[in-house]
């Protein structure tokens, strides 16, 4: 038999053998001082741990992140330059030619959801995104270098149309990760379970400022190096060759400046609870739980917000589709330095708007947190917002119109603040929807959610366009006569959603998100399994309806 140790013996022993697990022995060296870690392991370490801060909810955006988003929109739209390369010899083309690179090329978007969902169904190594974006850089890397070197590429229609068409595709798995990092980061800690759209609403629109700074960016780059189009200081070929040196340094930062719980899967699941199979029972259980009595269909209220989005973009709008017409008599005897100051202009309106909705949702979160008054940032209160400003915009551009009857009214100078402002109201009023989206947005699914958002955005800017020609032609106006008997109607328009905004879901559909200041495991295999749920638990389980 063993000797008996005394309660404390024992206890001391452990806390002994703790204390030397979490204090590592120091090894002798030849000057006797212990070695340490050197802050290139100690770095290295702090970029792949997978677990993030759960003693805090995540309410301003990382700057690792905010600077992932800045490279990568700069990235992405260095990258659309080639299509600009690609279309060099455009008049030469015939006219299947030219329907054919438009239908392969620019119709891509609507293809978004599905891989959205082929990237949300993969993992690799468990991280969910840092892969595909690599991979996505180095094929557009690639291609960006081979028509930096091949001369004469660009009179090649088939060589130009499948570059083109591999350029399109892989900037789409580029900048489609973007909001599902955002919204991963956002979700893996929350305040409550009853949890407004203030918080996550403010890192999205933190997000679009980084954004929108990284578009700021490209658009005085693009600007001053492009300069005239008759003499370009810079032209499409060197344009590649710089887009290709971006997809380089986005695969150095997200590899050595991004932390890898920002992309993982902190679920621990086996064959039969990975991805692809919860996907296929939850299919299977749509249309069960559809016409339940008790159960709710997983994704019903993000579906929801989509076709709440489809509506909100969709009525007759002046800023969107008919601005750019009635302005271009006057643009376009614009000298150069006053046009790209007007697109620089028209990129930092679109700055200050997303920074204004931050600020908004700072200060509704803080409010929310510190009171307890929810009613700062429900969907009524963020769209009535969203409606006002965009029918405030078009106000300021109706002012614009009207001016048009005074001789002495200078459009040089009213035309740029216009699209400073203009810019900015468009971007204020494009975030209510994105964030009601970004809160009901199904958990690991968040990269299909938002294409499928984004197809709905689309798809409701093409029929805006439409309604928009119809009504003004059923007014017998147009861009340059009678145009300023349409827009008072139009401001009316952008409040229709608003007969719609108090049916939105005021909270989140999943209730399983972990809560702040309450208990946190991992997901394991058996409760990812079980199919009793904790309505308001805080433990991750997956996205299969029960």
């Amino acid at each position: 038999m063993f000797p008996r140790q005394s309660p404390r013996e024992g206890s001391g022993e452990k806390v002994n053998s703790e204390n030397d697990e979490r204090e590592p022995r120091p090894t002798s060296s030849d000057n006797g001082d212990a070695a340490q870690k050197s802050w290139v392991s100690s770095y290295w370490e702090s970029m792949m741990n997978e677990e993030m801060d759960m003693s805090q909810v995540p309410i301003f955006l990382p700057w690792r992140i905010g600077l992932f988003l800045l490279t990568s929109t700069i990235t992405q739209n260095m990258n659309y330059l080639m299509g600009s390369f690609a279309t060099t010899n455009y008049s030469s083309w015939t006219t299947a030619q030219q329907k054919q690179f438009y239908s392969l090329c620019y119709n891509m978007l609507y293809l978004g959801p599905l891989f959205g969902l082929i990237v949300d169904l993969i993992r690799i190594a468990r991280e969910r995104f840092r892969p595909v974006i690599i991979i996505a850089c180095v094929i557009n890397a690639i291609v960006c270098f081979v028509c930096f070197s091949t001369k004469n590429i660009e009179s090649d229609y088939s060589t130009m149309l499948v570059l083109a068409w591999i350029m399109q595709v892989a900037t789409m798995f580029i900048y489609m990760p973007m909001n599902a990092v955002v919204i991963n980061y956002g979700n893996r800690l929350v305040e409550s379970s009853h949890e407004t759209s203030a918080r996550i609403g403010g890192l999205m629109s933190q997000a679009m400022v980084w954004r929108t700074a990284g578009s700021l960016v490209h658009t005085v780059f693009f600007q001053f190096a492009y300069g005239d189009p008759m003499k370009p200081y810079v032209n499409y070929r060197w344009m590649c060759l710089i887009a290709g040196i971006c997809c380089c340094l986005l695969i150095l930062q997200v590899l050595f400046l991004t932390k890898r719980y920002y992309y993982t899967d902190y679920r621990r699941v086996s064959l039969r609870t990975s991805e692809p199979v919860v996907f296929y029972r939850n299919v299977l259980n749509v249309g069960k739980n559809a016409i339940s009595r008790h159960d709710e269909t997983f994704g019903g209220r993000f579906m929801f917000t989509v076709c709440f989005a489809f509506i909100y973009f969709m009525l007759p709008d002046a800023l969107l589709n008919t601005k750019f017409s009635f302005e271009y008599q006057f643009t376009k005897g614009f000298s150069l330095g006053l046009s790209q100051a007007n697109s620089i202009l028209g990129s930092l309106g679109a700055l200050l708007g997303a920074l204004a909705y931050a600020l908004w949702m700072y200060f509704a979160q803080r409010s929310e947190a510190s009171h307890g008054r929810m009613f700062h940032a429900n969907p009524f209160i963020i769209c009535l917002a969203g409606c006002s400003v965009w029918a405030f915009g078009t106000f300021f551009h109706f002012w614009g119109v009207m001016g048009s009857s005074n001789a002495k009214f200078n459009y040089h100078v009213f035309i740029p603040i216009e699209s400073l402002f203009v810019n900015a109201c468009l971007r204020f009023a494009f975030m209510p929807a994105l964030s009601l989206a970004a809160m009901q947005a199904p958990r690991f699914y968040e990269t299909a959610a938002f294409q499928l958002f984004s197809v709905s955005v689309s798809g409701a800017g093409v029929v805006s366009s439409a309604v928009t020609s119809s009504f003004m032609s059923s007014l017998g106006v147009s861009e340059v006569d009678g145009y300023w008997k349409a827009l008072p109607l139009f401001m009316l328009f952008q409040f229709v959603p608003m007969v719609i905004a108090p049916t939105l879901p005021k909270f989140r559909e999943d209730a399983t998100l972990p809560v702040a200041g309450e208990s946190y495991e991992p997901l394991n295999e058996n409760e990812a399994q079980s199919p009793a749920r904790n309505a308001y638990g805080t433990h991750p389980a997956d996205v299969c309806v029960a």
